[in-house]
């Protein structure tokens, strides 16, 4: 029998393993390639914040550092310039040897502009016994501080400033420059001494509480040792009325005024008066014993940065969306074209599955197909006849059950005839 010409089925493939494999791969590196950005890009944006965040706490530190040691310093060279004055020191020596109205005239006409140029709340004159034999505005008792800055004084032979401070009549806090006066007529012999009384609120406090930006938290402080303790000179942002009160134990070692004691200095991180994590910036006063301190909430600090991480944090979550969204529109697509590829391959088989079926029927000869294991899977009306099996009964049997021999060329002898 001639060979008939039906066309060979197409056998559908799957989903190249090449190209599978070839999109994961690139998936896995755009995705490792936006994860290692985004954690650089969010590491750099932490350093800079933390970098301008340190830059401003340290200049400011230094500038409010560099006025008050700059006005320490000018108001000690005017009690120096204020000492050198022959004629108040003669009449200073007049006065406290025999005291007469004029000379508290001629002593007011002195120190009136002094006072009144450098915003000097009071100005007294003590003997060498420090008493208050003069005064501008109140007479009261030199206070401790007063009387060790006096001593102090006459032994340096030069203006010195006593501590910031309060006292029973001056109950505001102040600081005061002790000046000393020596007779030049008499080799120098100390005649008594002025002393100059600076409230804190006009000029140190207001310098101090300033800054220079918006802020909800930073603030600068002012402290200096008081035996154990750390001593706040001035009124804190977040607790009011601890000017010269508020004290915290050098003990704690994570207070960045307690580092400041220890004589630390730039940027530390730590807890500040409230417990709350900050960021300062130490620096001392130069020629005090004071020390100042820059500070902020890290809240605050790394708002922006915290802010940038949330947008940098969506901004990974959309590519990777659109990653996700990309591959399932490509793997949608390769399905569409794989699974209509295998309709159409199924389509064509069970054509010529059906032209094989036709043209096995037509054949004269018996003729029974098998699969691999020798099952039955296919036979023509002859080979029904021959062996007695229908098609219905046969399929899935094995060939040696329908194909007996024997019976099989009876049969086949008594078809031929």
């Amino acid at each position: 029998m001639k060979k008939s010409d039906v066309p060979e089925p197409t056998v559908p493939q799957t989903l190249p393993r090449e190209f599978s494999r070839g999109v994961k791969i690139s998936s896995l590196i755009l995705f490792l390639t936006l994860l290692g950005g985004s954690g650089w890009f969010f590491n750099a944006q932490k350093q800079l914040q933390r970098q301008s965040i340190e830059a401003t706490l340290q200049s400011i530190a230094q500038l409010k550092a560099g006025q008050i040691a700059e006005w320490r310093n000018e108001r000690l060279a005017d009690a120096a310039v204020l000492a050198s004055r022959n004629a108040l020191t003669d009449s200073v020596q007049s006065y406290l040897s025999n005291p007469a109205a004029l000379e508290i005239s001629e002593i007011k006409r002195r120190l009136r502009p002094v006072m009144n140029r450098y915003h000097f709340v009071d100005v007294f004159i003590v003997n060498m016994q420090k008493e208050v034999k003069f005064a501008m505005i109140s007479e009261a008792e030199p206070c401790p501080e007063h009387v060790s800055a006096i001593d102090a004084a006459f032994a340096a032979h030069h203006p010195i400033w006593t501590p910031l401070h309060t006292a029973a009549k001056r109950a505001f806090p102040h600081i005061s420059i002790v000046t000393p006066l020596f007779s030049q007529k008499e080799e120098n012999t100390p005649v008594g001494a002025v002393v100059l009384v600076a409230d804190a609120s006009q000029f140190l406090y207001p310098l101090i509480q300033s800054w220079p930006i918006p802020s909800d938290t930073a603030e600068t402080l002012l402290v200096r040792k008081d035996g154990e303790d750390v001593l706040f000179l001035n009124e804190l942002r977040h607790k009011k009325g601890t000017a010269l009160t508020y004290r915290i134990p050098l003990s704690r070692i994570d207070l960045p005024a307690a580092m400041a004691i220890k004589g630390i200095k730039g940027i530390v991180q730590g807890r500040d008066y409230r417990g709350i994590d900050v960021i300062a910036a130490i620096l001392p006063v130069p020629d005090s014993p004071w020390f100042m301190i820059s500070k902020m909430d890290a809240t605050e600090a790394f708002a922006e940065w915290r802010f940038r991480s949330v947008m940098i944090g969506l901004l990974f979550l959309g590519a990777l969306a659109l990653m996700a969204a990309g591959a399932f529109m490509l793997r949608q697509r390769n399905l569409k074209v794989h699974y209509r590829a295998l309709y159409e391959s199924e389509a064509a088989l069970s054509q010529a599955l059906n032209q094989h079926r036709i043209t096995l029927k037509a054949i004269g000869d018996a003729v029974i197909s098998t699969d691999a294991e020798g099952r039955v899977n296919l036979m023509n009306p002859v080979a029904e006849t021959l062996t007695g099996w229908r098609q219905s009964e046969a399929h899935g049997r094995k060939l040696q059950e329908v194909y007996n021999y024997p019976q099989f060329l009876d049969r086949y002898l008594s078809y031929e005839i």
